[in-house]
């Protein structure tokens, strides 16, 4: 008895998770079921208020090299609906790719930093592992794309996540910033006005 309820209850989470995943994550080869949840979250955050479906592909395939990521795509286009931009992750191939689906939306976002946000979560020296990593990246990814795009259109997301990444970087910036201006003072500014009260 306790074995027929554990196997259903293993079904039902299958099920559950199947029908979770299937309209905004088209492949799942390694998001964890949490990562899952963030992802459509804001996916569905973005549909409601920007009307524009975010696409998440994970994937553990190696592709050959210089593999076109836009003729990858099209053996999903039958799951999708337009508009959409797709966050492809590839981790195997080394490849990442924000695809949308028209030009007028490539304007809406800047593709590097919505790579950048994902790449620097993976290339980032602390102790996650490398899954936890890759899970981190598209959620950071998908939130990046869903914040440029509200942000484009003057509206304000909810389930989106802060880029701690990009927050760490602005700040560096800022220290290097006044470190540098520091150094200038103490060194050339403060001598010249010293000389010039002195006459020198």
């Amino acid at each position: 008895m306790k074995k027929s309820k554990v196997w259903a209850f293993a079904l039902l989470t299958f099920i559950f998770q199947t029908l979770l995943y299937s309209n905004n994550i088209l492949k799942n080869d390694f998001i964890t079921y949490k990562a899952g949840l963030l992802i459509n979250e804001i996916s569905n955050e973005a549909k409601d208020k920007l009307d524009i479906n975010i696409y998440t592909i994970s994937s553990n395939e190696m592709l050959k090299p210089r593999s076109n990521l836009f003729e990858y795509l099209k053996s999903y286009e039958n799951n999708m609906s337009k508009p959409y931009i797709a966050v492809i992750f590839i981790p195997r191939a080394k490849r990442v790719g924000v695809i949308p689906s028209s030009s007028e939306l490539i304007k809406m976002y800047n593709s590097s930093e919505v790579k950048s946000a994902m790449i620097d979560v993976v290339a980032s020296v602390d102790k996650n592992s490398l899954e936890d990593k890759y899970n981190i990246a598209l959620v950071q990814g998908v939130s990046e794309l869903a914040d440029e795009i509200a942000k484009f259109k003057n509206i304000k997301m909810e389930k989106t996540i802060p880029n701690d990444t990009k927050n760490v970087i602005s700040i560096f910036r800022y220290i290097v910033y006044v470190g540098t201006l520091l150094v200038l003072w103490i060194f050339l500014i403060q001598p010249f006005i010293r000389r010039r009260k002195h006459g020198k």
